[in-house]
C-alpha cells in the first residue's frame, strides 16, 4: 500500500475514534440548557456545524491551490483553537445526583452502550424513530447527485447551487425559525410538522418534471429539520447518563448510514434499468419511511408515563 494512502487511512481511523465532538456538545446542551429551550440550542449547534460544512470545503479547496497540505495544517490549527476556546470559556457542569459512575471495561463495549437506548420503552421508541429518520435522510443524500444528473441532466454548477441554497435555508431554519416553531407547536408538534414536510417534499421530488419544482422543495425540506432536533430534545429529558445516551445515538446514526444508502442506491439502480420502473421510486420509498416515524412517535408519547 502507498505510504500516503496508509497514513490517510490511519488518520480516518483516528478521526473515527476521537471525532465525537458533536455528541459531546449534545451532552453538554442536555445538561446545561433547560428543557424548554433545548430544541433551540440543538438548532444553534446545527447552525454551527452546518456553517462549518459549508465554509470548510470551500476554504480547503482555496488553500489547496497554494499548497497541497495547507488545508490539513489549517484544520490542525482550527482544532487547537477549538480546544483553547473550550478550555477557557466552557464551564463545567455539576454532576447530576446519582450519575457518578466509575468507568469499567464493560462500559467500553459499544453493544452495552446501546443498551441505554432500551432503558425505557419511551427512549427505545424515540431512538427507533430517530434511526428510521436518519436512514431515510442518508438514503436521500446518497442518490441525490446521481438522480438529478440522470433525470434532469444537472451539471456541477446546478448541483452546487442547489446544495448552497439548501444549506443556507437549513441554517436559517435551525438558527432562527426553530425558536418560534417550538414555542408555537412544542416538540411533539414540530416532529409531526417535520414528518409532513418531508413526506410531501419527497412525493413532489419523485414526480417533478422540471428543476424549478425541485428548488421549490427546498422550503419544506429545510423546515423538516425541526423534527430530529425535537426528537433529540425529547430524548434528553432524562438527565442521567447523557454521555452514554448521546454516544449511543451517534452510533445508531452511523448504523443508519449503512442501511439507508444501501437501500436507496439499490432501488435507484433497478429503477433506471427497468423500463417499467419510475426513477423517482427511491424518493417515494423515503416518503414511506418518513411516514413510519409518525406512528412510532405517537405510540411512544401516548404510552409515556
Amino acid at each position: 500500500m502507498n505510504m500516503g494512502l496508509f497514513l490517510i487511512a490511519c488518520s480516518k481511523l483516528l478521526t473515527g475514534v476521537t471525532g465525537h465532538l458533536r455528541m459531546l456538545c449534545n451532552t453538554y446542551i442536555s445538561d446545561a440548557v433547560e428543557s424548554s429551550k433545548r430544541s433551540q440550542a440543538y438548532g444553534m449547534l446545527g447552525v454551527a456545524f452546518g456553517l462549518g460544512f459549508f465554509v470548510g470545503p470551500t476554504l480547503g479547496a482555496f488553500l489547496s491551490n497554494y499548497y497541497r497540505s495547507l488545508p490539513f495544517a489549517f484544520s490542525f490549527a482550527s482544532q487547537i483553537i477549538a480546544l483553547l476556546i473550550c478550555r477557557i470559556w466552557v464551564k463545567d457542569i455539576p454532576h447530576v445526583t446519582g450519575s457518578e459512575h466509575l468507568l469499567t471495561i464493560s462500559d467500553l463495549n459499544p453493544l452495552n452502550a446501546l443498551k441505554s437506548l432500551t432503558s425505557t420503552r419511551y427512549t427505545f421508541l424515540l431512538a427507533a424513530a430517530m434511526f428510521v429518520w436518519e436512514a431515510a435522510t442518508t438514503g436521500h443524500h446518497s442518490i441525490w447527485v446521481h438522480y438529478t444528473s440522470h433525470r434532469y441532466q444537472w451539471d456541477n454548477f446546478q448541483i452546487g447551487l442547489y446544495m448552497t441554497v439548501m444549506g443556507a435555508a437549513t441554517v436559517f431554519v435551525q438558527g432562527v425559525m426553530v425558536h418560534y416553531l417550538v414555542k408555537e407547536f412544542g416538540d411533539t408538534g414540530c416532529i409531526y410538522m417535520g414528518i409532513t414536510c418531508n413526506v410531501l417534499a419527497h412525493i413532489v421530488i419523485a414526480y417533478a418534471q422540471n428543476t424549478n419544482v425541485i428548488f421549490m422543495c427546498i422550503l419544506p425540506l429545510s423546515l423538516s429539520q425541526v423534527a430530529p432536533l425535537s426528537l433529540r430534545s425529547q430524548l434528553s429529558q432524562d438527565k442521567s447518563k447523557q454521555g452514554t445516551l448521546h454516544g449511543s445515538l451517534s452510533s445508531l446514526q452511523r448504523m443508519s448510514k449503512v442501511v439507508g444508502p444501501l437501500f436507496t442506491t439499490t432501488l435507484f439502480m433497478r429503477s433506471i434499468k427497468s423500463p417499467t420502473s419510475h426513477p423517482g421510486s427511491p424518493f417515494l420509498a423515503c416518503a414511506v419511511i418518513y411516514l413510519m416515524v409518525a406512528p412510532i412517535v405517537r405510540y411512544a408519547i401516548n404510552h409515556h408515563k
